[in-house]
């Protein structure tokens, strides 16, 4: 068959339509590529934000779990402060026993000088020793 004019003019149209075709295809393939890549992109983001959140959320859980250890901390030293001031006020206590056993002991040797004087106002009693505890060589009773 012989190539007739509108054959060609057809075949020229249907690569021209071809041609037109492979150039929308690239240029769409070309923005696909492109959407495809900023889809990557955003997905990358969209990544990167989650592992900074989990960072965040990581980071404000140990601030927490810091603040409670804290408040444990400041309890116990409530609780050793408390402790402390309990002592202190037992060896205020045993201070005061102390001071009271130290004036009857004074008393009693005042005592004891007392009743060791003879009549004339003597005191036959060596220092440091008593009418209990006498010293035997200077008690009038040996």
């Amino acid at each position: 068959m012989p190539v007739t004019r509108s054959k060609t003019k057809s075949m020229k149209t249907l690569e021209e339509v071809q041609d037109s075709h492979t150039e929308i295809a690239q240029k769409y393939d070309g923005e696909i590529s492109d959407l495809k890549r900023g889809q990557q992109d955003l997905k990358r983001e969209l990544d990167n934000f989650k592992k900074n959140h989990e960072k965040d959320l990581e980071l404000a859980s140990l601030k927490a779990d810091l603040a409670s250890h804290k408040a444990e901390n400041a309890s116990q030293k409530v609780e050793l402060a408390s402790k402390k001031a309990e002592i202190a006020s037992k060896e205020v206590e045993l201070a005061s026993k102390n001071a009271k056993i130290a004036s009857q002991k004074m008393e009693l040797g005042r005592l004891n000088n007392k009743f060791a004087e003879d009549g004339d106002g003597q005191n036959r009693t060596p220092p440091g020793s008593s009418l209990f505890y006498p010293d035997p060589t200077h008690c009038r009773y040996y």
